[in-house]
């Protein structure tokens, strides 16, 4: 496997959560920002956002500047609602549920903005949550909090005492990233995830997210400054130096790479491709103009 850069564009603010629409529009949680896939950028809002989810034709981003608030925007780039949020958050989920916010607690809201549910757990969620068949999946210490409807079902605890970091969902696996370690579940039964693998030693994968087909995730490796990416089987495919890299999105064959020194990079996935080795550092955190 190797990656071809096709494009990369300095942004107004640290990169922190990505999001493709389904026809590979990229959401940049900098200033409400839309991507199309030359890198032409539209811009919805004029403050930061920390947060970034995508369903229904339809970006939803999060923002903290003036209080909690957030923000719908469709993907020609125009907002087409905002919502003040009581509490604190740090991550949304969207689905055709509806969308959740999630902090010390999470709330559903549905798209006319009326609050379907909210529930609170033991924990602190610090990203998005990932969205399975009528059920989310929570990011929070120590483990992940299961909720269907406005019940938190099952709280699933894991063997290492870590803030967990990232999750997404493909088809019928979920993974989860902590502060240290890398986890693939198998979502046969909803309820109960079984753990397929466990890989320690990855030191803060702030970000995951699987390839479309499913069959690899790509990790946002922050403090050793790499990217790296598994296949199902737990196995390196490829890794490769890039100082500061902090969020990953996947649509077809283009993978996005958030650089938090304020850069968005697209590649093109050449999955037949030799790997060719680490590299001393990726073209992506050379902020040169290009």
């Amino acid at each position: 496997m190797e990656l071809e850069l096709l494009w990369r564009r300095i942004s107004p603010a640290r990169n922190i959560s990505l999001a493709f629409s389904e026809d590979g529009l990229l959401g940049v949680s900098s200033f409400c920002s839309i991507y199309n896939k030359e890198g032409k950028r539209r811009k919805a809002c004029e403050y930061d956002t920390i947060s970034v989810s995508y369903c229904c034709d339809t970006f939803a981003f999060l923002s903290k500047v003036f209080g909690m608030e957030l923000i719908l925007v469709d993907k020609r780039g125009n907002v087409i609602g905002k919502r003040k949020l009581r509490s604190l958050t740090y991550g949304v989920g969207f689905s055709n549920e509806g969308f959740l916010v999630c902090g010390g607690g999470c709330k559903l809201y549905d798209m006319d903005w009326n609050e379907v549910w909210g529930i609170h757990y033991n924990y602190t969620a610090y990203n998005r949550p990932a969205y399975y068949k009528g059920y989310w999946y929570v990011p929070t210490f120590a483990g992940f909090v299961i909720i269907k409807a406005r019940i938190a079902v099952r709280e699933r605890k894991l063997p290492h005492y870590e803030q967990s970091l990232s999750a997404d969902v493909c088809d019928k696996y979920l993974a989860l990233s902590t502060e240290s370690h890398l986890h693939l579940f198998e979502l046969d039964d909803p309820l109960k995830p079984k753990m397929l693998w466990m890989i320690k030693g990855i030191a803060m994968p702030l970000s995951i997210a699987f390839s479309p087909d499913c069959k690899y995730i790509a990790v946002a490796e922050n403090d050793r400054h790499r990217l790296r990416i598994y296949d199902l089987n737990g196995n390196l495919v490829f890794k490769r130096r890039m100082c500061c890299v902090g969020s990953v999105a996947w649509w077809q064959d283009r993978l996005a790479v958030g650089i938090e020194n304020k850069a968005i990079c697209m590649y093109k996935v050449n999955e037949e491709a030799p790997f060719e080795g680490p590299k001393k550092e990726d073209a992506c955190t050379n902020l040169s103009p290009i």
